[in-house]
């Protein structure tokens, strides 16, 4: 974090441009003081060290060599495609461009799987002490150092202000945009990604990353066509379920639609009796 970055942000729908500054060594050395201090609190409230948590994980079920191997076993398939995208060959010989697409779509389902498998570890990480301690100086920092561009103020009054307005858009969208800061990721990280380079080179993908057919059409990952909120769709543009039957109107359900009874016998009008 040693360079000003300026930014807008959106907040019910109006404007709000916004800057962040480097942190001063003094801010620095209060972000270390809330560090230990949330340390210690996590601790004394019975937060677990990182370096004990894979026991412990392992002794209670939650991790197992056998995730473990899956993890393992992701990380080296998407080396490989990534390999395959970015050298052009694949078992030593040239990719065709068919190869290609299904390598890059391959490619992010499996960054999706390992995406999910370290997401459901990491949620037993936020209970160590060192992740408090981490999330405590974001925050302290992220209070100092983002400033608003009209008032040359800090957006948030103090560190306890931001934690008051945390359940608030404008800190969520804040926070968002000074965790690519401080930890030096891209505002459109998706973009840099292999696969996504190759299927915007060679237009599989629209402007947004979506799959598209010839007809520019948005298709997904088995090349059927879907519509913007992802139903498929048959030739004629309309939406179908996975077996291909037409998407029924809300009001027609088991509730309402009628069936042929043939299992009911019908009863016999009885004679009328002559007067």
């Amino acid at each position: 974090m040693s360079e000003e970055k300026q930014f807008t942000i959106t907040v019910d729908n109006v404007d709000r441009d916004i800057y962040i500054v480097p942190p001063t060594p003094r801010v620095t050395a209060d972000a270390s003081r809330v560090y230990n201090r949330a340390f210690k609190e996590a601790l004394d409230g019975g937060a677990i060290l990182r370096g004990v948590l894979d026991e412990k994980l392992r002794h209670e079920g939650m991790w197992s060599d056998e995730r473990e191997a899956e993890y393992t076993k992701l990380v080296k398939e998407i080396a490989a495609l990534d390999y395959t995208l970015n050298s052009g060959t694949e078992d030593g010989k040239k990719v065709k461009l068919s190869r290609g697409k299904e390598a890059a779509i391959e490619l992010r389902r499996k960054r999706a799987e390992l995406q999910h498998l370290i997401m459901d570890r990491n949620r037993y990480d936020e209970a160590t002490a060192e992740a408090s301690s981490d999330n405590a100086k974001f925050n302290f920092l992220l209070s100092a150092c983002v400033m608003d561009s009209l008032t040359r103020k800090p957006v948030f009054a103090s560190y306890e202000d931001y934690l008051d307005k945390s359940d608030k858009e404008l800190s969520y969208k804040v926070a968002e945009k000074f965790a690519n800061y401080m930890y030096g990721l891209s505002e459109d990280f998706e973009s840099t990604l292999t696969e996504n380079k190759f299927l915007k080179r060679f237009n599989f993908c629209d402007e947004k990353g979506r799959l598209i057919d010839e007809d520019k059409n948005l298709i997904d990952s088995k090349g059927e066509r879907i519509d913007e909120e992802g139903y498929r769709l048959d030739k004629d543009g309309k939406r179908i379920d996975i077996n291909g039957n037409p998407i029924l109107p809300e009001d027609v359900n088991v509730d309402t639609v009628e069936f042929e009874d043939d299992v009911k016998p019908k009863r016999k009008k009885s004679p009328k009796t002559e007067e």
